[in-house]
């Protein structure tokens, strides 16, 4: 079957599912018109998609940070050193971005993880074919795994998932560990988050990181607040050989 015919069988599939089962918005949970709902990817309605995507301020490319005006320096990248290259950030940790992060932390958060990994593709998938060098591998950041017990999975997993779906890439979610249970990041702060993640992961078996050496990756989280997880596993992958780090993240929050 060819690749047309497969999209065109998709969509008539999709079609019929929705005349029977009405899709709803996995955010607020009201009826997505069909019309609309016909021109998405993802279970979100248009007000919520307007709501997550919407910040006021300019994002930093390097670092993800909000600032009120594009052509103001990024204070955040000049006092911190960062080992990743660039930052895809979908909005700021507030208001509906704040409320949909926080509920796809636990099991019933999954269509709508699903969802914000719809919209968070799409944002490096243009950036990718228009602007940036391709991304051979997406990594989504580790969770230990009494936590993936505790929730059931892991809502990072299935946007990285998303994400590597859309850049037809591979997307190996055990490739990386965590050695230990540490304190939750958004108790601490700045200074303690370093610490706090310092020697936290590992990769978890290094004769298959021959398969990464020189490569590009991606790696993705759900919220960056110092970038102190993200900082850390960039240095870990690049010690190991591989090429250029970049990342995704749903949401940024305050450094």
């Amino acid at each position: 079957m060819s690749i047309m015919s497969t999209l065109k069988l998709r969509r008539i599939t999709r079609c019929l599912t929705d005349l029977i089962y009405p899709r709803f918005c996995t955010l607020c949970y009201k009826p997505i018109p069909d019309e609309f709902a016909a021109r998405r990817d993802c279970d979100l309605c248009e007000g919520c998609i307007r709501g997550l995507t919407f910040s006021a301020g300019f994002s930093c490319q390097r670092c993800g940070f909000f600032r009120p005006l594009e052509r103001l320096g990024c204070h955040i990248c000049e006092l911190r050193r960062y080992h990743f290259e660039r930052t895809w950030v979908l909005g700021e940790y507030a208001n509906h971005l704040k409320r949909a992060v926080l509920a796809i932390k636990s099991s019933s958060g999954r269509p709508l993880a699903n969802a914000l990994g719809a919209l968070l593709s799409k944002r490096v998938r243009l950036d990718i074919e228009y602007y940036d060098e391709p991304v051979d591998v997406v990594i989504p950041v580790p969770t230990h795994w009494k936590r993936r017990l505790v929730r059931r999975g892991s809502s990072v997993d299935i946007i990285a998932k998303q994400i590597a779906s859309a850049l037809s890439v591979r997307c190996p979610d055990r490739f990386l560990k965590v050695t230990r249970i540490a304190c939750k990041q958004g108790t601490l702060d700045a200074a303690s988050r370093r610490i706090n993640v310092k020697d936290l992961f590992a990769i978890r078996q290094k004769k298959h990181m021959h398969a990464y050496r020189g490569k590009s990756v991606l790696l993705v989280d759900d919220i960056m607040t110092s970038g102190a997880t993200l900082n850390e596993l960039s240095l870990l992958l690049l010690r190991n050989g591989v090429r250029q780090v970049r990342c995704a993240t749903v949401a940024r929050g305050a450094a």
